[in-house]
């Protein structure tokens, strides 16, 4: 079993969920949404009304940390520095959100396209394990897998991650019930990916982005 959900840049408010209903014919299992502004999503800080929103409509979060700076994803301190920003933001975003740290929810890094190194990936799993949160990363999986799998064998750490990809990408947006057979492309390696972003909107769509998850065990949830 798969769940249905969406990412997006917009605030979650009432006329948003009316609109993803209205589109996607059900109500989303779940939202991500940035914790930080950032230069992809200027609307990125999630607010504590936003939260209260996904609580009232036991819609669960997917916290989000854009990696503000993807030229630094070289070396173990990189990972390290990321780590901390993740762990910061969840804590307290500075715009009313702090992340529960003692349920095991997952905050993601987004690396876009980015190709981190095997001891980037190492210093943001050590550094991520020594909190309550699990480190999630999210990006093209088809560009870092390789290196992911490398630090997954060198560090048991890594295993704790949590991946979100983004790849086989669906260019057409999909009612729930037509949503596909949960199908993200695998790593090249036995590394589970959890979380799969189907459709992302062009853009200037008012479309949000589609994802589908496997469980809802590392989901903020309510």
């Amino acid at each position: 079993m798969a769940y249905w959900g969406v990412d997006s840049c917009v605030p979650i408010t009432t006329s948003y969920l009316a609109d993803v209903k209205s589109w996607g014919g059900a109500t989303p299992s779940f939202g991500g949404r940035y914790l930080t502004d950032n230069n992809v999503c200027p609307n990125g800080a999630m607010s504590g009304a936003e939260v209260e929103i996904c609580k009232e409509n036991y819609i669960g979060i997917i916290p989000i940390v854009y990696n503000w700076n993807l030229a630094n994803l070289s070396t173990y301190t990189d990972g390290q520095n990321a780590a901390q920003r993740c762990y910061e933001a969840a804590l307290n975003n500075g715009n009313g959100v702090t992340v529960p740290e003692a349920r095991g929810i997952a905050v993601f890094l987004d690396i876009e396209t980015a190709i981190p190194s095997a001891s980037f990936f190492e210093g943001f799993a050590d550094t991520m394990v020594a909190s309550e949160y699990v480190g999630g990363i999210y990006g093209n999986q088809n560009d870092f897998g390789s290196n992911f799998c490398t630090a997954a064998g060198n560090d048991g750490n890594v295993k704790q991650l949590v991946v979100w990809g983004n790849e086989p990408a669906i260019t057409t947006w999909t009612k729930a019930v037509n949503a596909p057979a949960y199908g993200s492309t695998k790593l090249p390696c036995s590394f589970s990916v959890s979380a799969w972003q189907y459709y992302e909107s062009p853009t200037g769509s008012s479309y949000p982005d589609e994802d589908e998850i496997t469980t809802l065990g590392f989901v903020w949830t309510f």
